[in-house]
């Protein structure tokens, strides 16, 4: 009777799940997404009053992640061969700080704490963690339902 290795199960699901996605750009997209959000929504609840006026006007911070989103979409589109980690953890960024405040500029509305905001996170979270880790599922599931009509 041969013996699990409990060790060695939890160590290749490790490796395949988690440790051998660095290599990929989405990663970084999420690894930078989720602290850039969560260091977002703690600076606002601690110190609601820390943010840049520019005359009589507050700049919030989904205007830096619009910056960073456009700044880093141009840098990976224009540039020759493959995008840097540090490209990809910018884009991550930028877009925790645009999606943060989805509701203050959907809506026009001067309320941080609302539920598109909330919602738009809790989405734009689920497809990156479904794009990092379960991609290879629905590429196979696309070409499976795509096949028959070929």
């Amino acid at each position: 009777m041969r013996r699990l290795n409990f060790h060695t199960i939890v160590s290749g699901i490790y490796d395949e799940a988690i440790a051998s996605k660095y290599k990929d750009q989405s990663f970084w997209i999420l690894s930078a997404f989720i602290p850039t959000f969560v260091i977002a929504r703690v600076l606002v609840h601690l110190y609601p009053r820390l943010f840049l006026h520019v005359g009589q006007h507050h700049i919030h911070h989904f205007t830096y992640g619009i910056v960073l989103l456009a700044i880093s979409g141009y840098l990976g589109i224009t540039r020759k061969g493959r995008s840097p980690v540090w490209l990809a953890i910018m884009f991550g960024a930028g877009l925790a700080l645009a999606v943060d405040e989805t509701g203050m500029w959907l809506h026009l509305t001067n309320r941080y704490y609302n539920d598109t905001s909330e919602d738009a996170i809790v989405l734009v979270t689920a497809l990156l963690i479904s794009g990092v880790y379960f991609r290879d599922f629905w590429a196979k599931l696309v070409r499976a339902i795509v096949k028959p009509f070929r």
